[in-house]
């Protein structure tokens, strides 16, 4: 249901933050991406996109709001980590650099 995986991937995001506190981005990285593969598979299963949907507008509006929930967990959970990257590789986002905006500089 809905609820369930909500809650799964909300039981995910301090397994996320602990593989970011401890600079194991490939296993931040998987558990993310789990987040993203089960969230599409139930989100295929319903089909809120077919014109016929057999759906009633309020199962349609349960899957767009487990959508929303499910990007604010990965929005959360992605964040968390350009803090800890610019740390740990010492980088600084560089203002003046006029010839390339949005360009940074390791120093």
């Amino acid at each position: 249901s809905s609820a369930q995986l909500i809650q799964a991937e909300n039981t995910s995001i301090p397994l996320i933050d602990k593989a970011y506190e401890s600079c194991d981005f490939q296993k931040a990285c998987v558990l993310i991406n789990r987040i993203i593969s089960k969230t599409n598979a139930y989100i295929h299963a319903r089909e809120p996109w077919k014109l016929n949907n057999p759906l009633k507008s309020s199962d349609v509006e349960e899957t767009l709001c487990v959508i929303q929930a499910v990007l604010k967990i990965i929005y959360h959970c992605i964040g968390r980590s350009f803090p800890i990257l610019r740390a740990k590789y010492n980088i600084n986002y560089a203002k003046n650099n006029t010839s390339r905006p949005g360009r940074y500089n390791a120093k």
